[in-house]
């Protein structure tokens, strides 16, 4: 097999593009804290149902999403630089949570901050709950005193 110089230069163009792109990502990531989150207990009646969840990220953005429950949709939106939106809900009724799925909300979520923001990362948490007879309520868990993270290495 002949190899052309024409093959080299491209080679060797694709090889230092990757290493490029290589470096910048983990300069990139070396300004990011990422924390586990994880909501608080909190209680549901037996009948009633978690059909859902709306979670608001401010000066933060999600980079992984550790648990997705069968039958359940995620959607994560970053309208703003400053904040990042996730819905997530059941697509039919058997995917949603009872009383003791709760521990799904335990490090579910890793969210990375940058350093420099982290004084102004917050977390708004609302669950949306309904019960047997299709009443609905919502749990807010607003602010940073409500959710628990973890410093993710």
């Amino acid at each position: 097999m002949v190899i052309t110089s024409k093959f080299r230069v491209i080679v060797c163009c694709i090889f230092s593009l990757m290493t490029f792109i290589t470096v910048t990502n983990s300069v990139a990531e070396s300004n990011f804290e990422k924390y586990s989150l994880s909501l608080p207990q909190f209680s549901i009646e037996n009948n009633e149902r978690i059909t859902g969840f709306k979670i608001t990220i401010q000066n933060g953005y999600v980079s992984s999403v550790t648990k997705i429950p069968p039958g359940w949709y995620f959607n994560i939106d970053i309208p703003l630089q400053n904040q990042t939106n996730v819905t997530a809900g059941s697509v039919i009724g058997v995917a949603e949570f009872t009383k003791n799925d709760t521990g799904y909300f335990n490090d579910f979520l890793v969210v990375s901050v940058l350093k420099s923001e982290e004084h102004n990362f917050n977390v708004d948490v609302e669950v949306s709950v309904v019960n047997d007879s299709s009443k609905q309520r919502k749990i807010r868990l607003n602010g940073n005193k409500k959710v628990r993270w973890r410093v993710v290495k």
